[in-house]
């Protein structure tokens, strides 16, 4: 099982981000559930994520390195 996140903070207002963030990271720390979320916002990835995948060519199939994202970056 797993949590799927699809731009869940995109419409908020910067404090109700940052309440939806503490969150998000309560219920990734304490349940120990993943979570796939998707945004683009690198800060938010970079925040929420333990590894975080770049779509940037979706036909391509194809996943590279690490580079960016504090080593944590593939690219697909």
């Amino acid at each position: 099982a797993f949590l799927l996140l699809d731009e869940p903070l995109s419409s908020l207002d910067p404090a109700r981000k940052e309440d939806a963030i503490r969150l998000i990271e309560r219920v990734r720390d304490e349940a120990g559930l993943p979570i796939l979320l998707v945004t683009h916002d690198a800060r938010e990835a970079e925040r929420l994520g333990g590894t975080i995948v770049a779509v940037d060519r979706p036909a391509d199939g194809a996943n590279g390195g690490g580079e960016g994202a504090s080593g944590r970056l593939g690219r697909w």
